[in-house]
């Protein structure tokens, strides 16, 4: 079991948009809200009962201890209490609650601004992910709720922390370490997800991005344009692959311009071997199959799309170019 130190809110009354967002699919955005107001009365445990990539937060008892009667109160309206009478803060109920304050926010905008087919703001789990989901047309915008830990670093993804590798250097591997992780919700279990949101940002701003970089923006122009049918296939999967990439060519004259070509017909023949065996291992825990949700048919579509694009790459990117 790790344990760590952390701060948490205690209300919704200072949430706030960090203009953090990712855009999932072409009319479906993320945008990740941070909470503010924080105590340093809870703790991080990652052990056997959390599936990998998973965590629970365990509230202190000393927390109530400190607290007066009705803070204790609303400390508990967050939590989950287990049969050994610990308390856990409980992201179905953080989800509930950033529903509710969001509908009753929007209300009265959208009274007066509302005809017959726009007057509430409907929610939904996302069958993708984190949160419960509004839903305004022609766009989905998912509010997520974030716990950000600055310094924090889980024992499932303990790789990077001992990794001697040329990339990623100990300069940029330092800088990832100390930005830590997120925490998203996860409602349907009642526990968080680690997000290595932060993390995955920093790695993708590294040396020789000119280069590195124009071969990731031709990769995600391709699977925008070719392939956004069936759905399935989001950015970060894209970039998780351009990770794995980056770690095997590790040399700036592997992503050197005359190198471009080769990279991108690599990247693209790992797409396909991940779809085709529907199983693409997240970077960070490498045991985690980002495909798990992915259905067999969507997979195999997207497969010989891809497949398509691999015997004549030249049609693609020339059709992307115009």
């Amino acid at each position: 079991m790790a344990l760590r130190e952390a701060e948490f809110p205690l209300s919704f009354s200072t949430v706030t948009a960090q203009c953090s967002c990712e855009l999932r699919l072409h009319n479906e955005v993320d945008i990740y809200l941070v909470i503010e107001n924080i105590s340093d009365n809870f703790c991080i445990v990652e052990n056997a009962k959390t599936a990998k990539g998973y965590t629970q937060v365990k509230v202190f008892s000393t927390t109530f201890e400190n607290f007066l009667p009705l803070e204790q109160a609303l400390v508990k309206e967050f939590c989950t209490r287990s049969q050994s009478g610990e308390y856990y803060l409980s992201s179905k109920a953080i989800c509930r609650k950033l529903a509710s304050c969001v509908s009753n926010l929007s209300k009265d905008i959208l009274e007066d601004n509302a005809d017959q087919h726009a007057r509430r703001l409907p929610f939904c789990n996302n069958p993708d992910g984190d949160v419960f989901t509004p839903s305004v047309s022609p766009y989905t915008v998912n509010l997520i709720p974030t716990l950000h830990l600055p310094g924090c670093w889980p024992v499932c993804a303990s790789w990077l922390r001992n990794c001697n590798r040329t990339w990623p250097g100990n300069t940029l591997k330092e800088q990832v370490l100390n930005g830590g992780i997120q925490l998203v919700p996860s409602p349907e279990t009642e526990s968080w997800k680690i997000s290595f949101r932060n993390a995955r940002r920093c790695l993708l701003q590294t040396e020789h991005l000119e280069e590195k970089g124009c071969c990731l923006r031709i990769f995600q122009v391709i699977a925008e344009s070719d392939l956004c049918r069936p759905k399935g296939l989001l950015p970060l999967h894209l970039e998780n692959i351009f990770l794995w990439a980056s770690k095997r060519f590790c040399g700036a004259k592997d992503w050197s311009r005359s190198e471009l070509p080769q990279r991108f017909l690599e990247m693209l023949a790992a797409l396909y071997k991940c779809l085709k065996n529907g199983d693409c291992h997240d970077f960070f825990i490498p045991t985690v199959n980002m495909f798990a949700n992915l259905s067999e048919n969507n997979a195999c579509i997207l497969a010989s799309k891809v497949e398509d694009i691999l015997i004549d790459p030249y049609k693609y990117l020339s059709f992307s170019a115009n």
